[in-house]
């Protein structure tokens, strides 16, 4: 096993018990599975607890354009959430090396850079095949000039981020004073929960604010749960909302929030501003809304953006839904923005 980053290693396909428990000790629990000779092995790998992407390559050939594509976003989606990724073949060295290459290339390294990242490595293409995938996949991802190309999103990408969730924070201080000054409270999460059988849509800034409440403010098996309640919305969402365009949240459902047990929010204190202001009197929210919060979270949101793609964003505020955020599928999503905007 080759570690190419923090949160990125590369090997070949693990055969055996030790094996397996040699990756596990690795803290990696996400598998990109390129090995079409072996098709009882994703299997193997979900049964011993890893999350798998299978893409089937046989062997000596490469992927399809379009397919890399989706297990490349895969890829991103994990080490965006934190998460070890470990990509492998039988041998890990060609095909792994045809992925790894293309991952290169989408990160921006361009094909010198990624020609000096593969240098000294045993995974790389091996054939003609595969190279001229490569340069078919070079070709639609030009070399990141705007921001430094990195394949680093976990710890780094964590630190870059604290200085918005900071003026985030101070902005929840500033509408907890608002609160406090019109002689108001929301007990919504608390003494009612109203808004939680609602839409509570939330930007870019307050998504990753409660990604990352959820991930440092609750256990691991509660958060396990809520996780695998909103990605049961999710799909009750999607599900009800068959045929029609556009972002749904508990759409048509009898659903409530996932955050939601025992009548109180599993996140009260971290709730998002629009549950903050639930149940106050509407001229009051609507104050609030427009003169203190609309701007600070446009501005934040797009400052985020900014940070992670080294570009501003061109379209209308990015909103996202709290079944979304919490299941993590929201990462989907932003990954589809962040892509347009190469």
């Amino acid at each position: 096993m080759h570690w190419v980053s923090s949160r990125l290693a590369l090997g070949p396909a693990p055969c055996t018990q030790r094996h397996f428990a040699a990756v596990k000790e690795q803290k990696i629990s996400c598998i990109l599975n390129l090995c079409a000779e072996m098709n009882e092995l994703p299997a193997l790998e979900e049964k011993a607890g890893f999350e798998v992407y299978f893409l089937p390559i046989e062997d000596e050939e490469a992927p399809e354009l379009e397919q890399l594509d989706k297990a490349l976003d895969w890829i991103d989606e994990q080490m965006f959430l934190g998460k070890h990724v470990y990509i492998h073949c039988r041998h890990g060295i060609g095909r792994t090396g045809t992925v790894f290459n293309a991952y290169l290339l989408r990160r921006g390294l361009g094909h010198k850079r990624a020609a000096k990242v593969l240098h000294n490595l045993r995974a790389e293409p091996t054939n003609f095949t595969q190279w001229r995938t490569v340069r078919k996949y070079g070709a639609q991802n030009a070399p990141l000039k705007i921001k430094t190309p990195t394949l680093e999103f976990g710890e780094a990408t964590a630190k870059s981020l604290e200085p918005f969730l900071a003026d985030y924070n101070h902005l929840q201080e500033a509408i907890d004073d608002q609160l406090t000054l019109h002689n108001v409270d929301s007990m919504c999460g608390k003494l009612d929960n109203a808004c939680c059988h609602t839409c509570v849509p939330l930007t870019l800034i307050e998504a990753l604010a409660l990604a990352t409440h959820l991930n440092t403010s609750i256990p691991s098996t509660a958060r396990a749960d809520i996780i695998a309640r909103a990605a049961e919305v999710v799909r009750h969402e999607h599900t009800s909302a068959e045929g029609l365009s556009g972002t749904f949240c508990l759409y048509n459902t009898d659903i409530c929030c996932p955050l939601l047990k025992d009548g109180s929010c599993l996140l009260y204190e971290y709730r998002p501003f629009r549950c903050r202001l639930s149940g106050i009197a509407p001229d009051v929210a609507k104050t609030i809304w427009e003169d203190i919060l609309h701007t600070p979270l446009e501005h934040l949101s797009s400052q985020v953006y900014l940070n992670l793609t080294g570009t501003l964003p061109d379209h209308s505020t990015l909103m996202f839904t709290i079944p979304e955020v919490l299941s993590g599928k929201y990462v989907q999503r932003l990954f589809s923005f962040f892509k347009a905007a190469q």
